[in-house]
């Protein structure tokens, strides 16, 4: 669907297909399983690494570089759970969003009477703008140590920096002035990208199906709107000075949107952006109570 290209688009930097639908057939190759996989165990190296360091850093007094290390086991831990219920889900993934197929306009003349373009638009400039944000302050992160270096060092010779790697680890040689520092520069760099781009593509995926549920509930929320409007706006006319009968049946016209006209679900249930905050609250409760049964 194209409101999913952008986290397609990450997924597929680090050798993940989301999903599969007919009007995208299965796609996976050598190439993307040796790319998951290298990322996959290159990133698991490195939290490793970080790990080892943290017990280091803690046993020597070292507080503040394992509260630091601890962060970047987080942002690890976080990136790779997303990456793996992903993949793990992809078939219950690819049933949802063949089910959101099937409701989405077919063909361009559909596309048109729904204004797809302009929404589709819209919603490309938030993903794009959160995907450009949370890349940009990844790399800044991850090149930060080495453009010190060129920088300061190489270029303008105002102190002495030398090589720095952007993730403390443990390692069990010396890396400094090593052909090594290299590999572990592209490793950890490599590694960053792989958290990131599993909680961007994650993140991005979220929230376009989230939107698809929403819009039904934005879209009853402006039928009930409208419907209020109604009687503000014949109040706020110039009625003053027309004729008594007209002021007369306008009294029945301001009358009638008091009761506020809703899309509805059965006759129970009004449809508005009220609804979709209660039926998250619903489903969290019930998840809660399903999880502290099976605790007990």
């Amino acid at each position: 669907m194209k409101f999913m290209k952008y986290a397609v688009f990450f997924y597929t930097s680090v050798g993940i297909e989301p999903y599969t639908i007919d009007s995208r057939p299965k796609k996976v190759s050598l190439w993307s399983n040796l790319l998951f996989w290298a990322n996959v165990i290159n990133l698991s190296v490195i939290v490793f690494g970080e790990i080892l360091y943290l017990g280091v850093a803690y046993s020597d007094g070292k507080f503040i570089d394992a509260v630091t290390v601890l962060s970047y086991i987080g942002f690890v831990i976080v990136g790779m759970s997303k990456m793996f219920f992903i993949w793990w889900k992809k078939t219950d993934l690819s049933n949802l969003v063949k089910e959101l197929e099937h409701i989405y306009p077919n063909g361009k003349a559909e596309e048109e009477v729904y204004r797809l373009d302009s929404y589709l638009r819209s919603c490309s400039r938030i993903s794009i703008t959160y995907a450009i944000l949370y890349s940009a302050l990844i790399w800044t992160f991850n090149l930060f140590s080495i453009m010190q270096f060129l920088v300061n060092e190489k270029w303008l010779k105002i102190r002495v920096v030398g090589q720095t790697l952007p993730y403390l680890m443990y390692f069990p040689w010396n890396w400094h002035e090593n052909w090594t520092y290299y590999v572990l520069l592209f490793c950890q760099n490599f590694a960053g990208h792989t958290s990131a781009s599993g909680q961007i593509s994650t993140d991005l995926l979220l929230c376009a199906v989230a939107t698809q549920v929403y819009l039904i509930c934005h879209y009853g929320q402006l039928i009930a709107d409208a419907s209020s409007s109604l009687s503000i706006s014949a109040y706020k006319q110039n009625w003053q000075n027309d004729d008594i009968r007209y002021r007369r049946a306008l009294v029945f016209f301001i009358a009638r949107p008091q009761r506020t006209t809703y899309l509805k679900a059965t006759i129970f249930m009004n449809i508005t952006r009220a609804t979709m905050t209660e039926l998250l609250q619903v489903s969290y409760k019930f998840f809660a109570l399903l999880r502290t049964m099976y605790i007990k």
